[in-house]
């Protein structure tokens, strides 16, 4: 049974629909939800505000990280279009708000990939012992980068390997990393000894908790960008989200404890915390080596399944008309969004070079303090979009066939929309809260209201843009069962 999208067919977007092609299977998207979802990279970062925030991975692992799943699993199971999240938000709240919210999840992640390619570089210089200038750790992120583009730009069915083994790098670090400081801990005692009352959250900092936390359940859509690209989505994707979140939720919370355990208060470092907590436990050089090339890979791989998913969604709504049309092209060989994934090498460039020069001083640590929060600000906005459009859809589409449902029937989906969408809103506007624990200043906290007002702006020209190319509303292409 077709179903009308009331969005007109457009030729161009059937043209570059073409290049798609269906690649990735059953286990490659397990591993590619897994690898977007378990980001190591924040694993040190979240572990600076102490146990407590343990009892908080696991709290939203319950009230906000199984909600979401379900929503992002009846989603995609009913509307299995390439552009996931772009297409559900289109469809619920108009091209304007689609548009607006494609471009905020696409350009958190450039902006990350910058954090993570500082991040790599500095986990392998202190692991190596390089003394870098400023300058040559700048020169080296970017190199990262371009590494990351190169992979995401070429065939899906050679980048997906990219993916699937850094996925099971980044979960065998973190179960490592746990058993190996459980095992130090009752051997040799816990650099940072934990008691009953360290794990009972502190409220008065729990609203800058948030943003991390939440950023590091994020990611249950991203195979869902690339629906047209999996040989049965409907089927596989909500196999794969109950998979990657009980892996997830396990992962983070040994890989949080392990951090913990084995590394002082004192010397909690967000770039080479995961390190330090492997220094902690294996006295190896030649492991710690080795353990430092796996961290930065999982680092990299991060960054690149995440561009891979948005960038299609982003594209997508290039080839249906919400943003300029130059932006939604395909590689005629590869079947990959080309242009964007070139522009998303060229925003974190522009940024690691901008900070090099602006927080000179500051060095790695900076820069990685200023990407990351920037990121925060635009990557959760989304969601408050995403989330709520589950209702939405479900009642302007009751003829639509879906193979999966919330369990509990309305009353299920909205439980499982209020209490996911009350984390992000939190998350959403924590970001702009000063904190000793996240490193944003009064000054970084208005700075991070500009950057995203321009983000709104950037997003609202684009817009426009795109509307002098349209005599009306253009659609991916004809939309069915």
């Amino acid at each position: 049974m077709a179903m009308d999208t009331g969005i007109q067919t457009e030729s161009y977007g059937g043209q570059q629909a073409k290049k798609l092609q269906q690649v990735l299977g059953r286990w490659d998207i397990i591993f590619f939800t897994v690898s977007g979802v378990i980001g190591v990279d924040t694993v040190a970062y979240a572990a600076q505000t102490g146990y407590q925030i343990i009892t908080w991975t696991l709290l939203s692992a319950v009230l906000y990280l199984l909600p979401y799943g379900l929503i992002t699993a009846e989603l995609t199971a009913a509307y299995p279009k390439e552009g996931g999240l772009y297409f559900w938000v289109r469809r619920a709240f108009g091209p304007y708000i689609g548009s607006t919210v494609s471009f905020l999840y696409w350009i958190s992640n450039p902006i990350w990939m910058g954090s993570l390619a500082v991040t790599a570089v500095g986990t392998l210089s202190d692991a190596f012992s390089w003394h870098l200038t400023n300058g040559g750790g700048t020169l080296l992120a970017l190199g990262v980068v371009w590494l990351a583009t190169l992979v995401e730009v070429t065939y899906l069915r050679i980048a997906k390997w990219a993916v699937n083994v850094g996925a099971v790098i980044k979960f065998a670090l973190l179960i490592l990393l746990g058993g190996g400081a459980l095992f130090a801990a009752l051997t040799k005692g816990a650099a940072n000894p934990a008691s009953v009352a360290k794990f009972i959250p502190n409220f008065s900092t729990t609203l800058v908790l948030m943003p991390v936390l939440i950023f590091n359940w994020v990611g249950f859509e991203l195979q869902s960008n690339a629906a047209e690209e999996i040989i049965n989505p409907r089927r596989d994707v909500p196999r794969s989200i109950l998979v990657s979140g009980l892996l997830a939720a396990f992962g983070y919370s040994l890989g949080i404890f392990g951090v913990l355990v084995m590394t002082p208060a004192s010397r909690l470092s967000a770039i080479t915390g995961l390190l330090g907590a492997f220094q902690g436990i294996f006295g190896s050089p030649a492991l710690i080596a080795l353990l430092a090339i796996a961290i930065a890979i999982g680092y990299i791989v991060s960054g690149t399944t995440w561009l891979i998913g948005v960038d299609r969604s982003f594209a997508t709504s290039g080839w249906d008309g919400s943003i300029p049309r130059f932006f939604g092209h395909f590689h005629n060989r590869f079947g990959t969004p080309d242009r964007v994934a070139v522009l998303s090498g060229l925003v974190p460039t522009v940024l690691i070079v901008v900070n090099y020069f602006t927080y000179h001083g500051a060095g790695l640590s900076g820069t990685y303090n200023n990407l990351l929060n920037a990121a925060f600000v635009a990557a959760l906005f989304p969601y408050l979009f995403m989330l709520p459009a589950a209702i939405i859809l479900r009642r302007r589409d009751p003829e639509i066939q879906r193979p999966y449902t919330i369990p509990g029937g309305a009353l299920g989906l909205w439980i499982a929309v209020l209490l996911s969408f009350a984390f992000s809103f939190v998350a959403v506007f924590a970001n702009f809260i000063p904190s000793r624990l996240t490193g944003v200043t009064p000054g970084g906290a208005l700075q991070l209201v500009y950057y995203f007002i321009g983000e709104i702006v950037v997003a609202t020209v684009f817009f426009l843009w795109a509307r002098r190319e349209r005599s009306l509303p253009a659609a991916t292409h004809s939309a069915a069962d």
